[in-house]
């Protein structure tokens, strides 16, 4: 899942305004437009430089400041190396409240809320940190904990507690979660390969 800088932010950029071929001057427009872009943008660029040389320690140390400035701004806290695929998206960054244990993996175009919890379980069964699926939609104020495996194009609603897994294409509402249909984020989440 490994990708190139330039790719990311273009995947998630895609999920911000849906087109490709912004100019790189445009980015402080875009920066004020779509703050969860901004957070994710240095976020993604202090992975990118950590193991660089030269220049890019300056840019490592610049993106440092402006990602640690972002988690106090809209106290999210996303930590350096934690593992996310492209199209990312954040919506309402401004409420804040998310967390994401930095060794859960999340795949592909996935696109939470703000007050999300994607965190680990210390003890029991799931023991552990969740593995989010590809076309994945998280709802205001939810919570992913332990061990657990979200399927692809799964859909979770607001406020849902998550403790077990989800199948692919599942919207699973609830405390604790349960599946209530098979329709998933069809329809919701969007990115340049979605079906037209």
């Amino acid at each position: 899942m490994q990708a190139d800088f330039r790719s990311l932010i273009s995947s998630d950029l895609f999920r911000y305004i849906g087109r490709d071929g912004v100019s790189f001057t445009e980015y402080p427009k875009l920066f004020r437009i779509y703050p969860g872009f901004k957070y994710t943008f240095f976020l993604r660029l202090y992975n990118d430089t950590r193991q660089k040389r030269g220049i890019y320690r300056l840019i490592h140390y610049w993106a440092g400041l402006n990602h640690k400035h972002l988690i106090r701004t809209y106290n999210t806290v996303i930590l350096p190396g934690t593992s996310i695929g492209p199209g990312f998206r954040i919506i309402h960054i401004e409420a804040g409240g998310i967390v994401i244990h930095p060794k859960a993996v999340i795949g592909s175009n996935c696109t939470l809320f703000h007050g999300v919890t994607i965190g680990r379980m210390f003890r029991g069964p799931r023991d552990g940190e969740p593995q989010i699926g590809d076309d994945v939609f998280i709802g205001p104020g939810a919570k992913v904990l332990g061990n657990i495996s979200v399927g692809h194009r799964a859909a979770i609603g607001a406020n849902a507690v998550i403790i077990d897994d989800v199948p692919d294409d599942a919207a699973v509402v609830g405390v604790p979660g349960r599946v209530v249909s098979f329709e998933g984020s069809k329809g919701i989440v969007f990115h340049r390969y979605s079906e037209t």
